[in-house]
């Protein structure tokens, strides 16, 4: 709706009924039938309903500018199971803190790419739900959210990701992954940059057991790592590019 703009939208509901829908919302149904509509209270709140809740095919830039939104509540009325691709869903929500996804079914989707990039002030993901076993990247997914301290990854299943590019590039004040010894990255190629400038990082698991057979790039992937002391015996495959890859820090 061009009389509202993604950068002054407060908050985000997502709701299972109609009951409510005012004279003024608008459908915003993929085939314009009156199945999806929303509607923006005089407080910037945008409500998002559907009978028996929402489906979305598409959810690539979905909020993405969504500069002022401090909350998405989805409660379980936002299905992603016919979704392949949560490119920049959240990109650029500069003032969300929190958000719950574990409602989400994620089995399908194959790219998590700069799903919060720029999401400076985020410090809360729940997803401990998620089986991200159809993922082919999860390039830049956290790149600069400098508030974010702690997010677990380890149960993220990795074993068709080719790319982790980036995926935690300049998150300042990150101390904790969670243990990745357990990821399958035998089809891994892009390592680049995944924990550049991760500057409080002080653990991510022993990583000698990872199978980096398939890296091509491994270019500044721990750089400026200043509180990261060990990572176990990382092999490097014949040709990967490995310029940068520890500077700055004391690993060798």
């Amino acid at each position: 709706n061009e009389n509202f703009l993604r950068k002054n939208i407060a908050t985000v509901t997502v709701l299972d009924t109609l009951a409510n829908k005012p004279a003024d919302a608008w459908d915003v149904s993929d085939e314009k039938n009156g199945t999806v509509w929303a509607w923006v209270d005089e407080g910037m709140n945008l409500f998002i309903a559907g009978e028996g809740g929402v489906t979305a095919k598409n959810c690539e830039d979905l909020f993405a500018h969504y500069e002022e939104a401090t909350a998405f509540n989805f409660d379980g009325n936002f299905y992603t199971d016919i979704t392949e691709d949560l490119y920049s869903m959240f990109l650029y929500c500069k003032n969300l803190e929190t958000i719950d996804l574990n409602s989400f079914n994620v089995s399908g989707i194959k790219g998590f790419g700069e799903l919060f990039y720029g999401c400076h002030n985020l410090r809360t993901v729940a997803f401990e739900s998620w089986d991200t076993s159809s993922s082919q990247s999860f390039g830049a997914m956290f790149q600069g959210c400098v508030d974010l301290e702690q997010v677990d990854v380890s149960h993220f299943n990795t074993q068709n990701a080719s790319s982790v590019g980036a995926m935690f590039w300049g998150c300042e004040n990150l101390t904790s992954v969670g243990d990745l010894s357990g990821w399958d990255v035998s089809k891994v190629k892009l390592f680049k940059w995944m924990f550049s400038d991760c500057y409080k990082l002080t653990s991510v698991g022993d990583l000698s057991g990872w199978d980096t057979s398939s890296a091509t790039s491994m270019y500044d992937m721990f750089a400026w790592c200043k509180s990261l002391t060990s990572i176990g015996d990382l092999k490097i495959p014949d040709g990967c590019e490995t310029d940068g890859m520890y500077e700055g820090t004391s690993l060798q």
